[in-house]
């Protein structure tokens, strides 16, 4: 029997989660990329269909960080993030307590730190 190979594995989780997301299937793709996800932490796309598919702001924005811990560059992930923020922000403006926006803070502060501390390149695409 041959080894597995981690990162073939993870793309076969991560395509089947996108096609599971798209056909509106938000449980089984969150189960599939987080498969993905645990065969390759670096796998981008498995972290932004993540993201979009999960429900939890707090868990979104984690996933969407994620990407650009990975990608810095990733505009798909800065303009979820951007959505993110209208919406705590918008929340928080229609009598909420404005949690979401400090949270949008220090997760903004805290991705700064660590890309600060760790300078992952790009990847070639």
């Amino acid at each position: 029997m041959e080894p597995s190979n981690p990162t073939v594995e993870g793309s076969t989780f991560t395509q089947q989660g996108i096609d599971a997301y798209k056909a509106g299937n938000k449980a089984e793709a969150i189960r599939l990329l987080g498969e993905a996800i645990r065969a390759d932490r670096q796998d981008k796309n498995a972290w932004l269909y993540l993201g979009a598919a999960l429900d939890d702001p707090v868990r979104k924005r984690q996933a969407f960080m994620n990407v650009l811990e990975i990608d810095p560059a990733n505009e798909q992930a800065k303009n979820a993030l951007a959505r993110l923020d209208l919406a705590t922000s918008g929340a928080a403006s229609a009598g909420g307590s404005g949690t979401g926006s400090r949270l949008g803070a220090q997760a903004n502060a805290t991705f700064n730190a660590r890309a600060s501390r760790r300078h992952l390149p790009a990847p070639e695409l």
